[in-house]
């Protein structure tokens, strides 16, 4: 069951439970009921563990300024307010997401969270399925809760398998996912978009990790017209890290079968994660 908290100018909570949240809401629900601004979400380690936290506080400050209303966080005591919450709560996995209210009392803060979960295992064997839509963000840098509420019904059409809609530019370009980066591989190199995206923490960590091993990064999106060229395709997010992607629009992606370049990537993604455990 999710669950939000309030916390005041000292990043005490202020209250929990006041909102109308059925038992079985999620943290999109849960964000059309909060006033609008910066969101960020993130995910646990073995419980009390996290990666780049401070890198999600700056997305917040960014977002906020972004928005013409510059905000400046206090790292260390929100940082102590989310390790409370993780103390208290008995769920394994958690996936948290922190709001920062920039409409009715800009700086305030909520603090939601759900149990964690993450694709089938299988499916990273396998590859996910992925559809398109015309959809662009109107402030593709900034992660603001107003795309959550435009995205909602498309989120809907998810499943197990149906991991990801992919968005599309009145070009014909893929763009990212609705709560993922997209990358595709063509002649072995891999592409991604970089203007008019929101460029994922997981992204640059994976972007990072990718040029290490040698491969190269194309910053320039898959056209839709060029997927049945695709030799690979794959999406990243907190959540999910590194997801293969067998098929869009029910087209294979090459023979249906995740590649060696993604297979890499999942490996590389996950020791660079464990490399940077830290306590919450």
């Amino acid at each position: 069951m999710a669950q939000v908290w309030k916390l005041n100018g000292k990043y005490e909570i202020l209250s929990e439970g006041e909102l109308p949240i059925s038992p079985d809401a999620n943290l999109d629900q849960i964000s059309k009921l909060l006033p609008g601004g910066a969101y960020t979400t993130f995910r646990t380690y073995d419980h009390y563990k996290i990666v780049s936290l401070e890198n999600h506080f700056l997305r917040l400050e960014e977002t906020a300024a972004l928005a013409g209303k510059p905000i400046q966080l206090d790292y260390e005591k929100l940082r102590g307010t989310i390790r409370e919450i993780v103390h208290r709560e008995l769920t394994r996995e958690l996936r948290i997401r922190i709001t920062l209210d920039l409409q009715e009392n800009p700086g305030l803060i909520y603090l939601s969270y759900e149990p964690l979960v993450t694709p089938a295992k299988e499916l990273y064997e396998t590859g996910a399925s992925a559809e398109t839509t015309l959809l662009e963000r109107d402030n593709p840098k900034a992660k603001l809760t107003d795309f959550i509420i435009r995205s909602q019904e498309l989120k809907s059409r998810l499943n197990q398998d149906l991991q990801e809609i992919l968005m599309v530019n009145s070009s014909g370009e893929i763009t990212e996912g609705l709560t993922s980066n997209f990358f595709g591989v063509l002649d072995n190199k891999i592409f991604t978009a970089e203007e008019g995206v929101l460029l994922g923490i997981t992204r640059s960590a994976l972007i990072e990790e990718a040029q290490k091993f040698g491969f190269e990064i194309v910053y320039k999106p898959v056209r839709v017209d060029e997927l049945p060229r695709l030799e690979e395709a794959f999406i990243t997010s907190t959540s999910r890290l590194v997801l293969p992607i067998r098929e869009i629009d029910q087209q294979p992606i090459r023979n249906g079968i995740p590649g060696v370049v993604t297979k890499k990537l999942i490996e590389l993604l996950k020791r660079r994660i464990v490399s940077e455990y830290e306590e919450i």
